[in-house]
Order: structure tokens, then C-alpha cells, then sequence
């Protein structure tokens, strides 16, 4: 049995309503999960903050150990690429916001495993969006790694929320056992950002 001209056009109408219908339900998915990452990076007090950083796995010290403003630079140079090669597998990207003046909150991390003194979480910040983070330990020859495990987007549910209202979760990293509290070190460095726009300047 053959199907009439009439029976193709009507399925031929609706494969395309069908089709139609899946791309505005995509759309609309994307810009939900669009403003819901907006929601997630934009942190307007100290208080945000620290509930994105608990919710992160990373108990801080309740207030900044340093506060400070730089300009990221409008070309990268080789320290602030590799730099960015950190933000890009969070999900985050320096090169968005060069040229753009941005402001680096750093807390003293007090559950990194082995580590309970000289860690610190760096928030960089363009007008309160969460624009790139990174976990520094500040001695010589220390290292910096991702703040995040795993990319921000994926994780939008997860950081959703961060008001003050919003319930505090302490969960250290998968890898830590148990926290460990100590006190903000006396003495710290800048972080990696900070020193590497020093450097650029110093070579303009």
C-alpha cells in the first residue's frame, strides 16, 4: 500500500512542527541554564563569596586576606596565556575580559589536604561576575591549580543560590578526609594574576 501525496505532505507539516518545537524548547533550556550560571558568578558580597567557596569544598577564612584591583591586560602575554590555560578547563575565559578592570578577592584556604598553612583561593571579579579562580600555594616555587573540580557550567546547579540566606555547605574536596583548621598565615603573597599584571607592566 502506497501513501497518498496528501498523507506525505501531512507528515512531511509535521516533521517540521516536531523539529520546530525541539528548537524552542533548546532555546529556552539554553537561556535557563544561561541565566542560571548569571546567577551562579554573580556574587555582590563578601558573604557570597564564601558560600561559593564552601560549595566549591574549600573552608576559608570568614574574611579576604587581600583585596585588589588590576587591568587585565588587552594582549596576553606568555605567563598570562598559560595562566588562562587554568581558567579555560573551569569553564571560564581571561581573554573575555581583557582590556576590563577586575578586582581579585583572596581567602586563606584551611582544609587543603597536607597543606594546613600558605594555601589560598583567589575570586577574580569584573562588576561582581565570577570571571576566573584558581587555588595558590604562596611559597617559592608553589603551585597553582583550578579552584573548581570540574567546569562551572556543568556545575551551575551545584553554585546556584549563593545568597546569605542560602545554607552553608562545608563538603572538603572528594580527595579530603577531613578538615583542618588553622589560622590565617602571616604572611602571604599576591596571586598569580596580580603578579603577572605587575610583570607585564614591568616590561611595557
Amino acid at each position: 500500500m502506497t501513501c497518498k501525496p496528501k498523507d506525505k505532505v501531512k507528515t512531511a507539516v509535521m516533521l517540521i512542527i516536531l523539529l520546530i518545537a525541539a528548537g524552542v524548547v533548546w532555546i529556552f533550556m539554553r537561556a535557563d541554564k544561561e541565566n542560571d550560571l548569571d546567577e551562579a558568578l554573580t556574587m555582590n558580597s563578601n558573604s557570597e563569596r564564601v558560600i561559593f567557596l564552601n560549595k566549591a569544598g574549600w573552608i576559608v577564612a570568614p574574611d579576604p586576606i587581600e583585596q585588589e584591583k588590576i587591568t587585565i591586560p588587552s594582549e596576553f602575554n606568555e605567563a598570562y596565556n598559560a595562566y588562562n590555560e587554568i581558567q579555560l578547563q573551569q569553564g571560564f575565559d581571561l581573554t573575555k575580559s581583557a582590556g576590563e578592570e577586575a578586582e581579585i578577592f583572596t581567602y586563606s584556604v584551611l582544609n587543603y589536604p597536607d597543606y594546613p598553612e600558605n594555601i589560598t583561593a583567589n575570586l577574580i571579579f569584573v562588576n561582581d561576575r565570577l570571571v576566573g579562580a584558581d587555588i595558590t600555594q604562596t611559597i617559592e616555587n608553589g603551585f597553582t591549580l583550578p579552584l573548581l573540580q570540574g567546569n562551572i557550567i556543568d556545575l551551575t546547579g551545584k553554585f546556584a543560590g549563593t545568597s546569605a540566606e542560602t545554607e552553608t555547605e562545608t563538603t572538603a574536596p572528594a580527595e579530603v578526609t577531613e578538615s583542618v583548621t588553622t589560622t590565617v598565615p602571616e604572611e602571604t603573597t599576591s596571586s598569580p594574576l596580580t603578579e603577572t599584571a605587575s610583570n607585564v607592566s614591568s616590561h611595557r
